[in-house]
């Protein structure tokens, strides 16, 4: 017995501290190869926007956030998630990137960048206060077509961020709302969006508490029969 939990421990190890766990499920994937945005719903914390629908099209295979207005958002319909793998190729146009744990317009999380912009930026709206919470540098190339990755743990709030595979940074969120609509944020003209998918993963840190628990309990057993 003391066995099967060492080597279930030694696995659960492995397998789960890697930024991409191979057991991760897609939950939902957008190409937008047939020519419509079904199956999303869209946001503005933009007063001026009375129909934020009127901010997104899809055109030539890809989603187009083109208005001329700040914080527009399109978000998966009737898929609220904690922690999670968000992906997304975006075609910067003026300022693009990726939204997460939106509850309502007053709670969300937001990272995204400025075309020519040498930052990435993190903001948070939490009870309807907010802005950037934090601004990254990015030496990485300041125009073309960018492969955005964000793997968030809700348990701790950890946000890990990359560029085209490269790893970026870790935001620790300071809001305590950790589960909501994941999506697409842009904003004046923002950008094109392609290959939008969401990925369920397991919590890390839920994980490597199992991990250690069972570890103990293997030890603990062999002592005992000692």
């Amino acid at each position: 017995m003391q066995r099967s939990l060492l080597v279930l421990a030694v696995l659960l190890s492995a397998v789960f501290v890697q930024p991409q766990p191979s057991g991760a499920i897609t939950l939902f994937f957008d190409d937008f190869n047939d020519g419509n945005a079904d199956g999303w719903m869209f946001a503005s914390r933009d007063g001026r926007v009375n129909d934020p629908a009127s901010s997104w099209r899809v055109e030539d295979g890809r989603l187009l956030e083109f208005s001329g207005y700040d914080a527009q958002m399109a978000f998966v319909e009737n898929l609220s998630l904690s922690s999670q793998s968000i992906e997304v190729q975006a075609d910067i146009l003026y300022f693009a990137g990726i939204a997460l744990w939106y509850e309502d317009l007053d709670n969300y999380v937001f990272i995204g960048k400025y075309r020519g912009g040498g930052a990435i930026y993190v903001g948070e709206i939490i009870n309807g206060i907010g802005g950037y919470g934090a601004a990254y540098p990015y030496l990485g190339t300041q125009y073309g077509l960018y492969d955005f990755r964000l793997d968030a743990d809700s348990s701790i709030g950890q946000l890990d961020f990359y560029v085209d595979g490269q790893y970026q940074f870790t935001y620790t969120a300071t809001t305590k709302l950790r589960y909501g609509l994941s999506g697409l944020g842009g904003g004046n003209g923002g950008g094109y969006f392609d290959n939008f998918m969401v990925t369920s993963v397991p919590e890390p840190s839920n994980l490597l508490l199992i991990t250690a628990g069972l570890t103990g309990l293997a030890f603990a057993r062999r002592r005992f029969r000692n």
